[in-house]
């Protein structure tokens, strides 16, 4: 089935890329959650259908998100869409010398 993605050559470190990786399944889900409250009847299933489509699109999303918080480090994150490339810093500043 075709399905959406999004990517880019640029680096991002650990809280940015979470945050833009999560956005879009938060926000459409707010979304969808909003108008499934609103508009009830016909619009239910077709509407909790669409919701259900987003988050499971998004499964490899969401577990990628938890999988780089609970990674140590500091952290780089390059993700093109069909690749995802992860550097982490192999000094610690902490422990240079000052």
């Amino acid at each position: 089935l075709p399905y959406a993605y999004a990517g880019s050559t640029a680096w991002f470190d650990r809280k940015s890329h979470i945050v833009t990786t999560l956005a879009p399944v938060v926000l459409w889900g707010a979304a969808l959650q909003f108008a499934i409250a609103r508009l009830r009847g016909e619009w239910f299933w077709p509407l909790w259908i669409v919701q259900i489509s987003n988050l499971s699109g998004s499964a490899g999303d969401i577990y990628t998100a938890w999988a780089i918080a609970r990674m140590e480090g500091d952290l780089l994150i390059q993700d093109t869409g069909v690749r995802m490339r992860i550097m982490k810093r192999a000094i610690d500043k902490e422990r240079l010398p000052q």
